[in-house]
């Protein structure tokens, strides 16, 4: 009898609908499909179209799958579109609905494709591109646990192929250790931290302690009870705490289900998020968009994350790079390449942060008061009630090309080059890492969750920017204190030299023989050995 055909590499990559972690995930799947890993990629319905539209001038299509070659490899990413269950003019930014939406309306289709996949085996028109079977699932951690439990309860004729040698099954368990090889939770634009404060901090109406605060043995290792008891209490009475003395100092408040709605969708997304915890347990590898050299203390305590980056994000010209607004990159570059070598102040928040009307005000104030030039993105929704009202006079002033407004940026290309001097950023995990990886300092201005702790590691721990302090008695950060970080930034030797060197540990570690490079390598050999 002749040998059963091997199954081609095929990876179901499913992200958070949010574009900065559409984004981080579009560049795993490209670098899949550049080492031989057929992938199909998953948006929401909504995140699908502009993605779409993002990268290129012609019309979305109507359907629902968007074909594109990948490079020399002639593999195929395959973009796919399914529902979230919102309807169309409701507001995305309001995550706890969209959160809680996702396990109903996104589950059954995900579940579809992959049983789909699995029809005719390799034969074209099984999936409608000949991709084979699904052989992998990357899911971001912020989705939850439905991507896995869809997989793992998927016919087993999705995963059969898998079962018959299986060397990475140490923290799988029961049957799905017997129907699957590699499933892949991807936390790649949090640092890890955040993730594992979910595992031992909550409020009293949340549950109760036992199982979560007491010893406990998982992939992270080993709390010990009295550490993790001073740590939930800590919780419980908002004092700061520290998962370790060489990680940040941490603020209950700032935890990501604390920042987010009211009580009952706080406890909502809090279970939610604890479930994910604890499905890290049952997943092979845990890659995270970050490199040894920024988190060495983490990496050491919680050896299972795997740091793969940072990713070199938005560099594939004519591909979907996972922009939800279409970058003015020739306005931006132009403009970049007119002014003097370490200039320019670079201003972006992002693709969630929104200002109400004074703050908005008081930030273009604080840009023109540096009498440097800047750049500015300004989103079309970042001012609530979607309406840009400038200071008077302001676009006159900045007219002659002092200030740059544009309204999305290709990042990456703008901190790359030699006229940005300073970063002013909302601390996003993607942000961070693109303003390390080219070597910027920041001043660090977080909007909610997860932002706060980046906050830490860039004032406190790397010490590579300084941190925007709103004013005690209006709350509001003012045009005079931005002002005077951005020059604090702009004249620290001592905070250049620090961020450069940060700059080549990263690209060291993304290079041929380094290690998140190394790391990623040994990920793709194991689900295409």
């Amino acid at each position: 009898m002749a040998p059963v055909p091997r199954a081609r590499p095929h990876a179901l990559v499913v992200p958070f609908p949010a574009q900065g972690h559409v984004i981080p995930l579009m560049e795993v799947a490209h670098a899949l499909a550049d080492r031989g890993v057929a992938v199909t990629f998953v948006n929401t319905e909504f995140n699908h179209a502009r993605v779409v539209a993002a990268m290129s001038s012609s019309p979305v299509p109507s359907k629902t799958e968007f074909n594109t070659r990948n490079g020399s490899s002639g593999r195929m990413i395959r973009l796919v579109a399914v529902p979230d269950g919102m309807g169309p003019d409701e507001d995305r930014n309001n995550l706890v609905r969209l959160t809680m939406l996702m396990q109903e309306h996104m589950a059954p289709r995900v579940e579809e494709l992959i049983r789909r996949s699995g029809r005719g085996g390799e034969e074209e028109g099984a999936d409608g591109d000949g991709l084979g079977r699904i052989t992998c699932v990357v899911a971001d951690y912020n989705v939850g646990t439905w991507a896995l439990d869809v997989a793992r309860g998927a016919d087993s004729s999705v995963l059969s192929l898998w079962s018959a040698f299986s060397p990475f099954q140490e923290n799988t368990r029961e049957k799905w250790e017997a129907e699957t090889r590699v499933y892949v939770i991807v936390e790649i634009s949090v640092p890890y931290p955040q993730s594992r404060e979910v595992r031992v901090f909550h409020h009293d109406n949340y549950g109760h302690c036992g199982g979560f605060c007491g010893s406990r043995t998982n992939s992270f290792g080993k709390y010990d009870i009295n550490y993790s008891s001073r740590v939930w209490i800590a919780a419980l009475t908002q004092e700061t705490f520290q998962l370790s003395p060489d990680m940040p100092v941490m603020n209950p408040a700032h935890l990501a289900w604390n920042c987010i709605g009211n009580d009952e969708g706080q406890e909502l997304l809090f279970r939610y998020l604890l479930a994910g915890v604890r499905a890290v347990d049952e997943c092979d590898y845990i890659l995270c968009n970050s490199f040894r050299g920024a988190e060495a203390a983490t990496f050491a305590r919680f050896p299972k994350i795997v740091p793969v980056g940072p990713l070199l994000t938005g560099e594939r010209p004519g591909k979907p790079v996972g922009h939800f607004w279409r970058p003015e990159e020739d306005a931006c570059m132009d403009w970049l390449d007119a002014q003097p070598a370490r200039s320019v102040v670079y201003v972006a928040f992002g693709s969630f942060t929104m200002f109400d009307r004074r703050q908005f005000q008081e930030l273009a104030l604080g840009l023109e008061l540096t009498g440097r030039p800047f750049l500015w993105v300004v989103r079309p929704d970042i001012v609530h009630g979607d309406v840009h009202e400038y200071p008077e006079g302001f676009l006159d002033r900045t007219a002659s090309g002092r200030g740059k407004l544009v309204s999305w940026a290709p990042q990456q290309r703008v901190l790359a080059h030699p006229a940005v001097a300073c970063f002013v950023s909302h601390c996003g995990w993607n942000s961070t890492m693109e303003g390390i990886r080219n070597g910027v300092p920041l001043v660090a201005w977080p909007y909610f969750a997860d932002q706060f702790v980046n906050r830490a590691y860039i004032c406190d721990i790397w010490r590579i920017g300084v941190q925007a302090v709103a004013d005690g008695k209006s709350g509001v950060i003012t045009k005079e204190h931005i002002a005077g970080r951005v020059e604090e930034v702009m004249g620290d030797a001592g905070m250049r030299k620090r961020v450069e060197a940060l700059m080549a540990a990263a690209h060291e570690s993304v290079q041929e023989g380094g290690c998140s490079h190394g790391n990623f390598d040994m990920f793709v050999e194991a689900i295409t050995a």
